[in-house]
């Protein structure tokens, strides 16, 4: 429909719906009145005369300005979105109207374009259609307050000028603005790139006030300048840029990548005794403080370079390592008590500074010990959750009289040692790192964990009782020392590829691991001490290089035909014992070698392997294998001084035996082109006989060499060169 001049519609009209409404007018003073209807059709503003708004103007479509003047007279509109399109002369002028779009304001070319927005309010509005990030896409417009009402995540692109900028979630911007204030509820993500437009090298982007919920992640490509910016989330700090004031928050953490400069004339950054502020900066980086004001307490610093002109200093905090231009006072740990009962571990209700206090409104951070004894709990059957990401240095149970529990799905950090007492009946945990720096201890008291354990340290742990948990050991640095106690775990795994000191020390104990033993990359700084210990697999193998054990025995799950147990990597055992079928991925040596089922031997080179060195010769003292024997160790020569066989058997490689003994009514199958040095070969029975055949199918010779036959055996001997 072309409407040509005013348009006003009545009251008694319910609804007005067409496909195109285009308003033609080209005189000036043509008015619209919805008298409070909404129009659903697409709106065109496309004549040379004037429009005025009589009445709200409400639409659940677009709207598009595309010639003429038109005036808003302080009146609200509403639409899904209004576009400015064209070059074609157009006069804008909405006053202190609000604007309400479900989806976007865009303009797309200001040429022959005069607007007023300057005390107007756009407000991104949640859809009724659906839910829609919104965008604001327009160059040199200047806007007064610009809200986003829903947690959505908008897109401001071009260059413009903002009085308020507000968003309920994170905010994309895209160009060189200038903002007076900028509240975003969620993360800040900032580029001066674009799709839609080109950017001048010279344009600066300028945010007067700042205030981030989540993340500020500034990535442009120029500088910024930022008269004050409180950072309330994380932040990410990719290229320089001019803060004036800065404001950083506790339990944060502010990144500033290589080469960034913040210049700024204060800075504050203030946690407290459980929520640190932490500041890294990569090579190159630097804080340039020009005002020398700084104030810094309970934050941790690594690799952070600050240039001032009189000395900063940082109280309450923590020193990683690579920090120059400020004095760090450290921080001093404190004692923590459980109180309360039940409880959540990140409620500071429950921690107090002295046995059965009040709250001291702390949580316990990496340096503090905590303590649970008889003024913790009320009650047999009380629970402490942990419900988030926690940490102590030491954490003690040993006064505890009432019988408790742990569990959650947060993580746990002890940087100390684990003491807990007879009383915790289980420790559900979800993971547990355990990052001592220096000699901790680890005594459960029996206790049934249903946690995974990463320790990783510089210090050691010393285990005081037996230690049983339904997760896995994840062993990565340090020291870790059983004494004689017994290990029930899923699994023990170290998957360190560079060579840190890992000693694992299990002389005396009994481990018991459901899906078996893993020392990965070649096991650089791995040292397993493990006399008089015995290892037993449930279901899984052994998956290490170059390790002495004592005895392991494997298929502890029962005498599954179809499962083969593994052993990979070139290791010495005082005793292995396969109470199934065995794979044995290298040349390994040992006292005594049992296979209950069928053995497979092959050469060294399991998937998590990389080697550099030639392989080791096995020697085997005594091996009894009951099933099948079946062994290609290519390019090594395994040394066995008793091989017993009582199933079939075929020799792949060359191989060393002291003594050979076969089963009768067996056949064995010696390959092409290698050499058998037997000593000693015997015959178990007699009528059967034994079927020994020396094939070789290009001509080559095989080689076997027997000093002795024992007498009274029946042997059938067939070559073929």
């Amino acid at each position: 429909m072309n409407i040509a001049g005013s348009f006003t519609l009545s009251t008694l009209v319910s609804t007005y719906s067409v496909s195109i409404t285009n308003f033609i007018a080209t005189l000036a003073g043509q008015t619209i009145d919805l008298a409070g209807k909404t129009i659903s059709s697409r709106v065109n503003f496309n004549g040379t005369g004037s429009w005025t708004l009589a009445n709200d103007f409400n639409s659940t479509n677009e709207v598009h300005f595309v010639k003429g003047t038109f005036n808003s007279v302080n009146k609200l509109i509403s639409a899904f979105l209004i576009g400015v399109d064209g070059n074609l002369s157009r006069t804008l002028n909405f006053g202190t109207s609000q604007i309400n779009l479900q989806y976007s304001w865009e303009v797309i070319d200001t040429t022959n374009l005069s607007i007023n927005l300057s005390a107007a309010t756009i407000n991104f509005m949640p859809s009724n259609f659906g839910s829609y990030s919104g965008f604001v896409r327009s160059n040199g417009v200047h806007y007064n307050k610009v809200n986003f009402n829903s947690f959505s995540s908008p897109t401001l692109e071009g260059n413009n000028y903002y009085t308020s900028l507000k968003t309920f979630g994170s905010a994309y911007i895209n160009g060189k603005n200038s903002i007076d204030s900028l509240i975003a509820g969620g993360g800040l993500y900032t580029n001066f790139s674009s799709s839609y437009y080109s950017y001048s090298a010279a344009l600066v982007s300028t945010i007067k006030y700042l205030s981030v919920g989540t993340k500020f992640a500034y990535s442009p490509d120029n500088n910024m300048i930022i008269n004050r910016a409180v950072l309330f989330g994380d932040a990410d700090i990719y290229h320089s840029c001019r803060i004036d004031t800065i404001s950083l928050s506790p339990s944060r953490y502010y990144s500033i990548s290589a080469s960034s400069i913040i210049t700024t004339n204060s800075i504050t950054a203030n946690g407290y005794c459980s929520k640190f502020v932490e500041i890294v900066s990569q090579p190159s980086s630097q804080i340039n403080l020009q005002g020398g004001s700084a104030y810094f307490d309970y934050v941790r610093f690594t690799n952070v370079k600050i240039v001032a002109t009189n000395a900063i200093i940082a109280t309450n905090s923590f020193d990683g390592g690579g920090n120059t231009g400020l004095s760090i006072i450290p921080f001093v740990g404190q004692k923590l008590y459980w109180v309360g009962g039940t409880g959540n571990w990140r409620d500071q209700t429950h921690w107090a500074s002295v046995s059965g206090g009040t709250s001291t409104g702390c949580i316990p951070n990496d340096y503090d010990s905590v303590f649970f004894d008889q003024n913790s709990f009320t009650a047999n059957g009380q629970v402490v959750t942990i419900d988030t990401v926690s940490r102590c240095k030491n954490m003690d149970w040993t006064g505890t009289n009432k019988t408790v529990s742990v569990n959650g799905s947060g993580l746990l950090t002890i940087y100390g040692s684990l003491v807990l007492a007879p009383t915790v009946i289980t420790f559900n945990q979800q993971k547990i790192n355990m990052l001592a720096d220096t000699n901790a201890v680890v005594n459960s008291y029996n206790c049934n964990f249903g946690s995974d354990f990463l320790f990783e340290g510089k210090g050691s742990w010393s285990v005081q009782s037996n230690f049983k948990t339904t997760g896995y050991i994840l062993f990565e640095k340090g020291s870790l020392v059983f004494n004689g106690n017994n290990l029930e775990a899923n699994a023990l795994y170290s998957y360190r590829s560079d060579s840190a000191r890992r000693n694992l020390d299990i002389t005396g104990s009994t481990i018991v691991l459901q899906n078996g033993f893993g020392v990965y990359n070649n096991g650089k700084g791995f040292i397993l001490n493990a006399l008089n210990s015995q290892i037993n697999i449930i279901f899984g193998g052994i998956s290490c290089k170059r390790l002495t054990f004592n005895n392991v025995t494997l298929g502890m799950g029962g005498p599954f035909v179809s499962y083969t147990n593994n052993v990979e990597g070139s290791n010495t055992f005082k005793s292995l014992r396969f109470l199934n079928s065995a794979y044995l991925g290298g040349a390994c040596s040992a006292d005594t070698l049992t296979v209950a089922g069928t053995f497979t031997q092959q050469n060294e080179g399991a998937p998590y392997y990389s080697y550099l060195t030639p392989i080791i010769t096995g020697i085997i003292k005594s091996a009894t294998v009951e099933g099948n024997f079946n062994v290609s160790l290519s390019d090594t020569l395994q040394n066995y001084q008793k091989l017993f066989l009582n199933g079939t058997g075929v020799f792949y490689n060359s191989n060393n035996i002291d003594t050979l003994i076969l089963s009768s009514g067996k056949s064995y199958s010696f390959y092409p082109s290698k050499r058998q040095n037997i000593h000693s070969l015997q015959v178990n029975g007699s009528c059967g006989g034994l079927n020994a055949d020396f094939i070789d199918a290009s001509g080559r010779k095989n080689e076997i060499s027997i000093s002795l036959i024992l007498p009274k055996l029946f042997l059938i001997v067939s070559l073929e060169i």
